[in-house]
């Protein structure tokens, strides 16, 4: 996050450490998803099929979640209702032909 830091800094902007709002029982996904206007950057641990983890970064605005050039439309009435339905919201993103796995490691709140 170190670059990303100061970069935001220039122009006023701030990211907030926040994990412990969305990283506890029921999962990170579904808290996340129930936020329905909000400014959070999200940061997951993703595993390629080769087993090689890396570090990665979406946005969440508390309707898409935002993976340039990709987005996932979060639906209200399907993607908000559980823990299973919130982790295929993310997982559309990060696909199993792709990932053998992804979990959200730290959460961030980006403020003026």
């Amino acid at each position: 996050v170190g670059p990303v830091v100061d970069a935001l800094a220039a122009h006023g902007l701030s990211l907030v450490p926040v994990s412990g709002e969305y990283i506890k029982k029921g999962g990170a996904p579904f808290h996340l998803l129930q936020e329905h206007q909000c400014k959070l950057v999200i940061n997951l641990r993703l595993t390629d099929l080769d087993g090689d983890p890396m570090s990665h970064f979406v946005a969440w605005d508390g309707d898409c979640i935002h993976d340039r050039p990709y987005l996932s439309k979060v639906n209200n009435t399907y993607d908000r209702t559980n823990a299973e339905k919130s982790k295929l919201a993310f997982g559309k993103l990060f696909k199993k032909t792709e990932f053998k796995s992804w979990q959200i490691t730290t959460v961030y709140r980006l403020c003026q």
